[in-house]
Protein backbone atom coordinates (compact mmCIF):
# COMPACT_ATOMS: atom_id res chain seq x y z
CA UNK A 1 0.00 0.00 0.00
CA UNK A 2 1.12 3.69 -0.97
CA UNK A 3 -0.76 6.66 0.35
CA UNK A 4 -0.57 9.33 -2.27
CA UNK A 5 -1.12 12.88 -0.82
CA UNK A 6 -3.18 13.40 2.47
CA UNK A 7 -6.22 11.02 1.56
CA UNK A 8 -5.42 8.75 -0.85
CA UNK A 9 -4.71 4.90 -0.34
CA UNK A 10 -3.27 2.64 -3.51
CA UNK A 11 -3.46 -1.00 -3.45
CA UNK A 12 -1.01 -2.89 -5.60
CA UNK A 13 -2.29 -6.81 -5.09
CA UNK A 14 -0.43 -9.45 -7.59
CA UNK A 15 -1.23 -13.34 -7.53
CA UNK A 16 -3.60 -15.13 -4.68
CA UNK A 17 -5.19 -12.33 -2.49
CA UNK A 18 -5.81 -14.69 0.91
CA UNK A 19 -7.55 -13.22 3.97
CA UNK A 20 -3.99 -12.43 5.84
CA UNK A 21 -3.19 -9.93 2.93
CA UNK A 22 -6.70 -8.64 3.22
CA UNK A 23 -6.14 -8.21 7.06
CA UNK A 24 -3.25 -6.33 6.36
CA UNK A 25 -5.10 -4.12 3.59
CA UNK A 26 -7.53 -3.15 6.14
CA UNK A 27 -5.32 -2.61 8.77
CA UNK A 28 -3.03 0.10 6.51
CA UNK A 29 -6.29 1.77 5.49
CA UNK A 30 -7.32 2.05 9.57
CA UNK A 31 -4.27 4.02 10.18
CA UNK A 32 -5.00 6.22 7.79
CA UNK A 33 -8.73 6.91 8.47
CA UNK A 34 -7.55 7.29 12.10
CA UNK A 35 -5.39 10.66 11.19
CA UNK A 36 -8.16 11.78 8.43
CA UNK A 37 -11.31 11.16 8.36
CA UNK A 38 -12.72 10.85 4.13
CA UNK A 39 -10.42 8.75 1.90
CA UNK A 40 -10.13 7.83 -1.78
CA UNK A 41 -9.17 4.10 -2.12
CA UNK A 42 -7.79 2.34 -5.29
CA UNK A 43 -6.74 -0.72 -5.56
CA UNK A 44 -5.10 -2.39 -8.78
CA UNK A 45 -6.05 -5.72 -8.93
CA UNK A 46 -4.93 -6.14 -12.61
CA UNK A 47 -2.08 -8.66 -11.83
CA UNK A 48 -4.80 -10.89 -9.28
CA UNK A 49 -5.41 -14.17 -10.63
CA UNK A 50 -7.61 -14.94 -7.75
CA UNK A 51 -8.95 -14.94 -4.55
CA UNK A 52 -9.53 -16.71 -1.06
CA UNK A 53 -13.92 -16.26 -0.69
CA UNK A 54 -13.01 -15.04 3.05
CA UNK A 55 -10.95 -12.38 2.05
CA UNK A 56 -13.50 -10.78 -0.38
CA UNK A 57 -16.13 -10.97 2.53
CA UNK A 58 -13.52 -9.37 4.82
CA UNK A 59 -12.86 -6.63 2.79
CA UNK A 60 -16.74 -6.35 2.01
CA UNK A 61 -17.58 -5.99 5.66
CA UNK A 62 -14.78 -3.15 6.24
CA UNK A 63 -15.97 -1.26 3.25
CA UNK A 64 -19.64 -1.55 4.49
CA UNK A 65 -19.04 -0.55 7.81
CA UNK A 66 -16.44 2.57 6.90
CA UNK A 67 -18.12 3.52 3.99
CA UNK A 68 -19.10 6.89 5.17
CA UNK A 69 -15.61 7.59 5.46
CA UNK A 70 -14.72 6.56 1.79
CA UNK A 71 -14.94 9.24 -0.58
CA UNK A 72 -14.39 6.97 -3.33
CA UNK A 73 -13.35 3.65 -4.22
CA UNK A 74 -11.90 2.48 -7.10
CA UNK A 75 -10.66 -0.73 -8.39
CA UNK A 76 -8.64 -2.39 -11.72
CA UNK A 77 -9.69 -5.91 -12.36
CA UNK A 78 -9.39 -7.59 -16.02
CA UNK A 79 -9.39 -11.93 -14.39
CA UNK A 80 -13.42 -12.91 -14.73
CA UNK A 81 -13.70 -14.46 -11.71
CA UNK A 82 -12.16 -11.75 -9.79
CA UNK A 83 -14.53 -9.12 -11.72
CA UNK A 84 -17.45 -11.32 -10.85
CA UNK A 85 -16.55 -11.20 -7.05
CA UNK A 86 -15.93 -7.39 -7.27
CA UNK A 87 -19.40 -7.18 -8.68
CA UNK A 88 -21.40 -9.07 -6.01
CA UNK A 89 -19.34 -7.18 -3.04
CA UNK A 90 -20.33 -3.84 -5.07
CA UNK A 91 -24.49 -4.88 -4.52
CA UNK A 92 -23.54 -5.06 -0.90
CA UNK A 93 -21.86 -1.81 -1.22
CA UNK A 94 -24.95 -0.10 -2.99
CA UNK A 95 -22.63 0.07 -6.12
CA UNK A 96 -19.87 2.01 -4.20
CA UNK A 97 -16.64 0.40 -5.97
CA UNK A 98 -16.29 1.99 -9.61
CA UNK A 99 -14.86 -0.97 -11.85
CA UNK A 100 -12.47 -0.43 -14.36
CA UNK A 101 -11.39 -2.88 -16.94
CA UNK A 102 -9.12 -0.67 -18.23
CA UNK A 103 -5.44 1.11 -16.95
CA UNK A 104 -6.49 3.95 -18.52
CA UNK A 105 -9.83 4.54 -16.50
CA UNK A 106 -7.80 4.08 -13.60
CA UNK A 107 -5.28 6.14 -13.93
CA UNK A 108 -7.49 8.90 -15.19
CA UNK A 109 -9.61 8.72 -11.92
CA UNK A 110 -6.39 8.19 -9.96
CA UNK A 111 -4.76 11.77 -11.22
CA UNK A 112 -7.53 13.15 -10.57
CA UNK A 113 -7.85 12.27 -6.99
CA UNK A 114 -4.49 12.62 -6.23
CA UNK A 115 -4.29 16.21 -7.94
CA UNK A 116 -7.40 17.48 -5.85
Amino acid sequence: MRQLGANVLLFEVSGHLSLEVAKAMIERAERLLAKVDRVHAFHDWEQVSGYDNTARLELTGFMFSRRQHFISAHLLVTEQVTAFGVEVANIVLTNKINVHSERASFKKALDSATST
